[in-house]
């Protein structure tokens, strides 16, 4: 009988510690400045989280296999519209504008390592380049 008391006890202490320790991390993160208010940050964050699990099988699949190297150059602009300025970003990668239909042009230099992705910012897709450095 004392037995059961004290595991009883043992488990209650344990889920009161528990309770105590998930309030204290994340009513910071919920609330905003010990105020009853949630924070806007984090119910965008819980609007993003179907996008982001549905997002996980690409992401792995994309680790695997160079896709978007691949994909860009299948993709490449030819005709390139003349009187653009081109200006340097970085080591191997310079862009211009066409500011006549608002189009981004990159000349990319052979070697440069890079990666494009989607991304959905307010329900408009984009396409972000990252440059690595060597």
């Amino acid at each position: 009988m004392n037995n059961i008391f004290s595991k009883l006890k043992i488990k209650l202490i344990f889920v009161l510690v528990l309770s105590f320790l998930v309030v204290k991390f994340l009513s910071p993160q919920i609330f905003l400045a010990d105020s009853p208010k949630i924070s806007p940050l984090f119910i965008a964050k819980l609007i993003n989280i179907p996008n982001y699990v549905a997002s996980i099988p690409q992401t792995i699949s994309s680790l695997f296999n160079n896709s978007a190297t691949q994909d860009i150059n299948k993709v490449a602009v030819k005709n390139v519209p003349t009187g653009l300025n081109f200006s340097s970003l970085s080591k191997g990668v310079e862009a211009a504008e066409d500011t006549q239909n608002n189009k981004v042009y990159l000349k990319i230099q052979p070697g440069t390592a890079y990666s494009i992705e989607e991304i959905e910012v307010n329900g408009v897709k984009k396409r972000v380049l990252k440059i690595y450095k060597e």
